[in-house]
């Protein structure tokens, strides 16, 4: 449901086991493992590669995915390298755009961040179990399950609450996050309320 110019909505037969929407177009893992994408396609970032996948994630025009071996691999518009994944093994994946930067991350298996594109800057040092990038920021949750949030703050995006958490997700210039308790809690950007819900 949503805005259909680009044929984002027009979901494809088959089963799915996980799947993610970016602005023009969207990707997901089917049930035998394979990949399916559709939507805007005008720099190969709906042409979905052959192999086995466990996770997709979709930016603006560009796309990650994480293979059944745990590598990484990105397609799509790469001005700012942004779909050069590094080499390792990753438990999750995750892509943010705006109009002129772009960046992926990744947690390798021992919880080591991995950033790559441009406009978010380095990530911290630290161990994480999260992470979830937006158009100019990320934020993740580290191993003793605490927010932290870096890159661009023109809209408090960065400005985490304090807390024990196990979720997060991350839209253009806002974030939301689960804590321990199961509250929600959203900050950043909210010209179209987009943190009202629910936050506390």
């Amino acid at each position: 449901w949503g805005n259909n110019r680009q044929g984002q909505t027009d979901v494809p037969e088959g089963r799915f086991l996980q799947v993610s929407s970016g602005k023009n177009h969207t990707c997901a893992v089917k049930t035998d493992q394979t990949l399916a994408c559709w939507g805007h396609n005008s720099y190969r970032e709906a042409i979905a590669p052959a192999g086995e996948f466990i996770m997709v994630s979709t930016a603006q025009r560009h796309t990650c995915a994480l293979r059944t071996d745990h590598t990484a691999m990105c397609w799509g518009w790469n001005e700012f390298g942004q779909i050069a994944a590094p080499m390792g093994n990753f438990t999750l994946i995750t892509t943010g755009e705006s109009t002129y930067r772009a960046q992926s991350c990744g947690i390798s298996s021992e919880g080591q961040l991995s950033c790559w594109g441009n406009g978010i800057g380095m990530p911290p040092e630290a161990s994480f179990t999260s992470v979830s990038v937006g158009a100019r920021h990320a934020c993740g949750i580290t191993e003793d399950q605490n927010i932290t949030c870096w890159g661009e703050d023109s809209e408090g995006q960065l400005m985490a609450p304090e807390g024990r958490f196990k979720a997060i997700t991350s839209g253009g210039d806002h974030n939301c996050a689960i804590n321990v308790e199961d509250v929600l809690s959203c900050w950043g950007q909210n010209d179209q309320g987009q943190t009202d819900w629910l936050s506390p």
